[in-house]
């Protein structure tokens, strides 16, 4: 079932089922899930391309990170996926081509 959470500035965000799910991280005991990384993440980058597209990310016990992408479908933002771990390149890739808003 979709659920719809808030991010830290009231927009708000649909989770498909697909992505409605616990997310296990490697050598941790921690468990989170995509809507708790958009409701409290560390740092919020948004696209300057005009795409709509905000990305959460939310860095754990140090050596974790959870990345959740969220595209905008008309007028709603669904979260679309999501990446345990992103390399530096690819959070080097969003400074450059986003601002970031928290």
């Amino acid at each position: 079932m979709e659920m719809q959470v808030y991010d830290p500035f009231g927009y708000a965000i649909i989770i498909s089922e697909l992505l409605n799910k616990d997310l296990f991280l490697p050598n941790s005991t921690a468990v989170f899930n995509p809507y708790s990384i958009i409701e409290n993440p560390a740092i919020v980058f948004e696209a300057i391309d005009g795409t709509g597209e905000r990305f959460y990310l939310r860095t754990i016990e140090w050596e974790n990170r959870i990345l959740v992408k969220v595209i905008k479908a008309g007028e709603e933002l669904i979260a679309e996926c999501y990446q345990i771990n992103p390399s530096i390149e690819v959070i080097q890739n969003l400074l450059r081509r986003c601002t970031q808003t928290k």
